[in-house]
C-alpha cells in the first residue's frame, strides 16, 4: 500500500473501535476481525514510480482531506483524482480544506491527461474540473454568507434557500442526509 505520510499516522493511530466506527457511519459492515493496514510506502509531497513501460506520479493534493493524492499516468494520459473531483454526484467536505481544494483543482490542469479517474462517479476530461471548482466555490458562499449573517450551524442546516440560491442541491437519502450535516459542520468549523 503507497500514501501519503499523513495517511500512515492517521491509521496508525486509530482504534480497531474508531474504524468500525467510522465505517459503521458509512454503512458499510465490517467483519470483526477488520483493520486498516497502513501505507507502507508512503510521500510527503511527490513519489514517482516506474513499472514496466508505465510511470505513476503520486502527488499530493490537499482539498478533500489534507492528505489526498493524484496518480498521474503520463504514458496513458489519465490522472486518477481521488475524491478531490467527484463527477456528478456530492462531493462530502468532512475533512476537506476548501481554499487548498480550489488551489489543488487548479493544478489538475497542468497534467498532460485526457481523462480523469474519479473517486466518485464516471471517468471524465479535464472540461469537467471548472465545475468541480463551482461546486466547492459554491459551499464556501453558502458558510460565508451564512456567517456574515448570523446565521448559526442548526439554522444554516434548515435553511434550503440558502443552498438553492447558490446552486447546492440537497439530496434525501440518508447518506446525503449525513454527509450534508458533516460537510457543513467541517466548514463551519475551517471558515467561521
Amino acid at each position: 500500500i503507497i500514501g501519503h505520510d499523513g495517511v500512515r499516522d492517521a491509521v496508525l493511530a486509530m482504534s480497531a473501535g474508531q474504524a468500525k466506527q467510522q465505517a459503521k457511519e458509512g454503512g458499510t459492515p465490517l467483519p470483526d476481525d477488520f483493520c486498516y493496514r497502513p501505507p507502507a510506502i508512503t510521500f510527503s509531497k511527490e513519489l514517482t514510480l516506474h513499472v514496466g513501460n508505465h510511470t505513476f506520479k503520486m502527488v499530493n493534493m490537499p482539498g478533500h482531506s489534507p492528505y489526498q493524492a493524484a496518480v498521474y499516468i503520463p504514458e496513458e494520459r489519465v490522472v486518477c483524482t481521488s475524491d478531490n473531483i467527484v463527477y456528478h454526484t456530492q462531493p462530502f467536505l468532512q475533512q476537506s480544506l476548501p481554499y487548498e481544494w480550489l488551489k489543488s483543482l487548479e493544478r489538475y490542469k497542468e497534467f498532460e491527461a485526457d481523462f480523469l479517474v474519479p473517486g466518485h462517479g464516471k471517468v471524465c476530461t479535464p472540461d469537467f474540473i471548472p465545475e468541480m471548482q463551482k461546486i466547492i466555490q459554491s459551499w464556501i458562499d453558502v458558510v460565508k454568507e451564512a456567517v456574515s449573517r448570523g446565521i448559526t450551524l442548526e439554522q444554516a442546516k434548515e435553511d434550503t434557500a440558502l443552498f438553492a440560491k447558490h446552486g447546492i442541491k440537497l439530496g434525501n437519502d440518508p447518506m446525503s442526509k449525513m454527509g450534508f450535516g458533516i460537510s457543513l459542520a467541517r466548514l463551519f468549523e475551517v471558515l467561521g
